[in-house]
């Protein structure tokens, strides 16, 4: 793979992973809630998620997304309909005077498959795949090359908000305290719910 392609790269899975969004406040409030070591399947879920989908995009779905744009578009609403679900339980576990009987942190496959009705993401994995597909070097050698970039750096950037939000459990001494965090952090879930469906 070129230097600069691979560069470009990893500025472009830095970027993607490092903001803040849905899947970085979510490990946030994890982190706070469960720590990081609990938070661990939700991690790996939201960093084997974008790279499945690259490698989808790479065996012909992208097909799929060519020929039928209406389906993405449908993504946008089940995205966002499933962020505000995510939102909606982020909330009823900030009742700590009566939890829930099943407060957890999420599950691998439940983090996965908020990568899946992302449509941004997928426009993002099909346009990396054909600019994988054009190169002179193997596609997958470049394509492995680059799952283990995006994996690689999801991964660090995914754990440095949880560790943050693993900091905020000495602040959060009070039920009131983290009843507020949770509902805070619900908010901006909502609000990326939201600004997903607009736009």
């Amino acid at each position: 793979m070129p230097f600069e392609l691979l560069l470009s790269l990893t500025g472009l899975a830095a970027a993607i992973t490092i903001t803040p969004g849905p899947n970085n406040f979510l490990v946030a409030a994890s982190g706070a809630n469960f720590g990081y070591r609990r938070t661990i399947p939700h991690i790996l879920g939201i960093v084997s998620g974008f790279p499945i989908m690259l490698l989808l995009s790479n065996t012909g779905l992208s097909w799929v997304f060519r020929e039928h744009w209406d389906f993405l578009e449908s993504l946008k609403y089940l995205g966002g309909a499933y962020i505000l679900f995510l939102a909606w339980k982020l909330m009823k576990s900030s009742d700590f005077d009566n939890p829930p009987d099943h407060i957890r942190p999420m599950y691998f496959i439940e983090a996965c498959m908020m990568q899946w009705v992302n449509p941004k993401a997928w426009i993002l994995a099909m346009a990396t795949a054909s600019t994988l597909a054009g190169q002179t070097t193997s596609l997958w050698v470049s394509l492995g090359s680059t799952l283990a970039l995006f994996a690689t750096i999801a991964f660090l950037s995914v754990s440095v908000w949880c560790l943050l939000g693993q900091q905020l459990q000495k602040y959060l001494h009070s039920n009131r305290a983290k009843k507020l965090f949770n509902l805070a952090m619900a908010q901006l879930l909502m609000a990326c719910a939201a600004v997903l469906v607009l736009l």
